[in-house]
C-alpha cells in the first residue's frame, strides 16, 4: 500500500501532535498539520489528501464551514470531524455535509485506528 497522506487542522498544537505522533507511529503517513481552516483551504488546493482531520471549533473559519469548501470541491474526499464536543446538532450538520467519521477529544490509538480501518475499507473494490 501507498503512503498514506493526511492534513490535520486544529488550532490547538498539542491536538495536533498528538493526533501527528499517534498516526505515524501506527501507519506509513505523510502527515500536514495547520492550525487554521484558511490554510487549510490553500493546501488542500495544492494537494491531495487521503484523509482531511478538522477541528470543528477554530477562529475564524470554522471546521463545518471548511468541510463544505472541501466537499464542494472534491465530494468524495474523506474527511473526519474532530471535536471537544459531541454536541448533537454539530454531529447531525457534520454527517449532512458528508464526513465520513467523527472523532471526539481526547484521541486514542484504538478511535484512530477505526478511523483509518474504515478509510481503508472504503478504497476496497
Amino acid at each position: 500500500m501507498k503512503q498514506m497522506s493526511v492534513m490535520i487542522v486544529d488550532d490547538d498544537m498539542a491536538a495536533r501532535d498528538l493526533l501527528s505522533t499517534l498516526l505515524r507511529t501506527q501507519y506509513d503517513v505523510a502527515v500536514d498539520s495547520v492550525s487554521d481552516a484558511i490554510d487549510a483551504m490553500r493546501k488542500f488546493r495544492e494537494q491531495q489528501y487521503d484523509i482531511v482531520w478538522m477541528d470543528f471549533e477554530m477562529p475564524g473559519m470554522d471546521g463545518l464551514a471548511a468541510i463544505e469548501v472541501i466537499k464542494s470541491v472534491r465530494p468524495d474526499q474523506f474527511v473526519v470531524m474532530v471535536s471537544a464536543h459531541s454536541d448533537v446538532a454539530i454531529v447531525k450538520k457534520a454527517i449532512s455535509l458528508g464526513v465520513s467519521g467523527y472523532l471526539v477529544k481526547p484521541f486514542t490509538s484504538g478511535k484512530i485506528k477505526d478511523i483509518v480501518d474504515k478509510f481503508q475499507q472504503s478504497l476496497a473494490p
